[in-house]
């Protein structure tokens, strides 16, 4: 009796939040914390009464910590969920000003992000690609004639590895007196679909389970959504390169549009739709889409279970069976997400199709993109700046070369890639500061270095382009001296820099080589 005013303010908070229209999946999932902690409490010992369930829960979320730091079969992003959820609930039904789980290690909020890497887009979708091979390996594998057919059911997997399904009748590993083959068939008789819901209800979940993950990266569905669809049926309407889906759930003629689908995901979606009335015919129109079917010891036969309490359990064992990674469905709905925004490249468009408002898209579902980045700062600079880089000194106002009038017969061709040709091109302007002064300077003397090194002869003399390009440079600089007095100064400070060998470094490790070369 000590439990019961608990209980009742959990039962009061759990009525209210059925009256404020919380969705019925967060409420299942809630429940069924709730079941697990007092599960583990029975077992070591707690009362949870309202004078002690401070301490129960720390003692519950530590068990939780601990589990997930010694890799005991739970993660850290489950072991947040787990408490974060069951604190939520006892926090209301205390009526806390302060969440009970911000008390322990598992305390929820804003955690530092990792840096994402340039690779980590690419490994991304190498790992959706593997986990979605796995899926559909798993879906076409388990056809209804597999499934009522002789165990194993085997298929092969791009690695090589072969997955085998046993709906529970794996046999013990043989001895050395029996050999291994003759335990490995167990050939059935034709079953009828009772019989299949009652003996291969694992495998049905399983092919379930892919279909219901495949069905949420096509279409980017959140869990809850999907499992609000009824059966019902399906027509299709022609839309970009996929369809609308519209629903015609109890003969609606017009139906409303409940998805949208690539193209080459319409067969995948019918032959489920082929496979869910071959292997549960008892589930009408009123079922939902995705219908799981229970174990006999439930009570057997077709029924609507939380997707949250399923956990996905039996694809996650599959994944790691086969060091497959394994993506829940907000990853996958993430990677939908993310690859719609890149490829429309219009995130209020991404948001509508994603069911989301832009901020709440952008803030918990866009992730950086280097390649994206990188054109959106280079179309912002191409924007915001008139200027334009250039190889040689000064900058350039115009990306198309011009040469200038008049200009010395082999002199170098302005062609946008040698520094020489800006020399002599129409676009080209000169910067009235220090640094332009000294980049000239350095400038010249490397093509000094550059034509002392030459020998003139009949077929290269003091006409070729680098002495050429040394004459402009010198009747640049004078020109940039005479402009005032404060640019006499700085031509004289970049002079005194060259003759210290203190070149701009634009040019320094030109120089440097060159010398070097030299010695």
């Amino acid at each position: 009796m000590g439990r019961l005013p608990l209980l009742i303010a959990i039962r009061d908070e759990f009525a209210a939040d059925i009256a404020r229209g919380t969705s019925a999946n967060t409420i299942a999932y809630q429940l069924y914390g709730l079941n697990a902690f007092y599960s583990w409490g029975e077992a070591y010992g707690h009362h949870f009464t309202t004078s002690t369930i401070d301490e129960d829960f720390y003692a519950y979320a530590e068990h939780l910590y601990q589990r997930f730091r010694h890799k005991r079969g739970l993660t850290e992003e489950s072991a947040r969920a787990i408490a974060g959820s069951l604190s939520s609930i006892l926090t209301r039904s205390l009526e806390r000003k302060t969440a009970l789980i911000s008390y322990t290690h598992l305390k929820s909020g804003r955690h530092k992000k990792s840096v994402i890497g340039t690779k980590a887009d690419k490994q991304n979708l190498t790992d959706t690609y593997a986990f979605g091979h796995l899926l559909l390996t798993i879906v076409n594998a388990l056809t209804p004639e597999a499934i009522s057919g002789p165990l194993p059911i085997r298929a092969q997997l791009n690695s090589g590895h072969t997955m085998e399904f046993w709906s529970g009748h794996k046999p013990k590993k043989a001895s050395k007196s029996t050999p291994s083959a003759q335990a490995i068939e167990r050939v059935t008789d034709q079953l009828d679909s009772s019989t299949l819901q009652r003996t291969r209800s694992s495998l049905i979940n399983i092919a379930i389970e892919a279909h219901l993950l495949i069905f949420i990266a096509q279409t980017g569905m959140n869990l809850s959504q999907a499992a609000n669809l009824r059966a019902g049926s399906y027509r299709y309407q022609s839309h970009l390169d996929g369809y609308k889906v519209f629903s015609t759930y109890k003969a609606r003629r017009q139906g409303t549009v409940e998805f949208e689908i690539h193209g080459a995901y319409r067969s995948v979606f019918e032959a489920y739709l082929t496979w869910r009335h071959l292997l549960l015919p008892d589930a009408g129109e009123d079922a939902a889409l995705f219908t799981f079917v229970t174990s006999p010891r439930d009570g057997g036969g077709v029924k609507s279970r939380s997707f949250h309490m399923m956990g996905f359990q039996k694809i996650k064992a599959l994944c790691k069976r086969h060091d497959t990674p394994y993506l829940s469905p907000q990853k996958l709905r993430k990677t939908k997400v993310n690859w719609l925004l890149r490829y429309t490249d219009d995130p209020a468009l991404t948001a509508d199709m994603a069911q989301h408002s832009q901020e709440v898209l952008l803030h918990q579902y866009a992730q950086p993109h280097h390649q994206r980045a990188a054109a959106e700062i280079s179309r912002f600079h191409a924007d915001m700046d008139p200027k334009l880089a250039m190889p040689g000194a000064g900058v350039c106002v115009n990306a198309t070369p011009l040469p200038l009038n008049n200009v010395p017969k082999n002199a170098p061709e302005p062609d946008c890639q040698s520094p020489a040709g800006c020399l002599f091109c129409s676009h080209q302007r000169d910067i009235e500061d220090f640094d332009h002064a000294w980049s000239l300077v350095s400038y010249r003397y490397l093509k000094t270095q550059e034509l002392t090194r030459q020998t003139p002869t009949a077929s290269r003399p003091n006409t070729a382009p680098v002495s050429v390009t040394v004459d402009r440079l010198t009747e640049k600089i004078t020109e940039f001296k005479n402009r005032s007095d404060t640019c006499d100064m700085w031509i004289r400070e970049a002079v005194l820099r060259i003759e210290e060998g203190d070149y701009h470094p634009k040019w320094d490790a030109f120089i440097q080589l060159i010398e070097a070369q030299a010695t």
